[in-house]
């Protein structure tokens, strides 16, 4: 795909663009660490809307339904659970594979940082290919703490 397609998918909607004014997945991941003690350096008002918006609570219950966007939940019925109980839109991280994303809220961190693009990762060092979240190599699936692979290689 070249970059003047990309470009007019992001002008007509087609595409939404990772970066917006609106609240991400990570920023709900951090409003929810704040929320339950967990003290984060920094802070953006992205965030703070988020964490404002949850609001006190003695208990927290969240629910990842994977692949469940802002678009699938408009073609359920309005009076549908899901639909009438949504609250907030946000943007989900880039990429927004499942790997992707469980790596994020598991870190707090962008996917640039945490560097688990999809299922599977090459690592070039060792002429690997691992499953990134099972923590195995991908064909024989051998746990890759018993090749002395660690997660930082990951």
């Amino acid at each position: 795909m070249n970059v003047e397609r990309v470009n007019q998918l992001l002008t007509t909607g087609s595409l939404l663009h990772p970066i917006s004014e609106l609240p991400s997945f990570l920023d709900l991941t951090h409003a929810l660490a704040m929320r339950l003690g967990v003290s984060l350096p920094g802070s953006s008002e992205k965030r703070t809307t988020v964490t404002d918006f949850i609001g006190d609570a003695d208990h927290v219950v969240f629910v990842l339904v994977d692949g469940m966007g802002w678009t699938l939940l408009n073609l359920l019925p309005p009076a549908a659970f899901l639909r009438s109980q949504r609250m907030m839109e946000l943007r989900a991280i880039f990429p927004s594979t499942t790997s992707c994303a469980l790596t994020t809220f598991a870190t707090g961190l962008w996917p640039g940082r945490h560097g688990v693009p999809g299922w599977w990762v090459y690592l070039d060092e060792r002429k690997l290919s691992v499953t990134a979240l099972p923590f195995q190599e991908r064909y024989l699936e051998t746990p890759l703490d018993t090749l002395g692979v660690t997660v930082d290689e990951i």
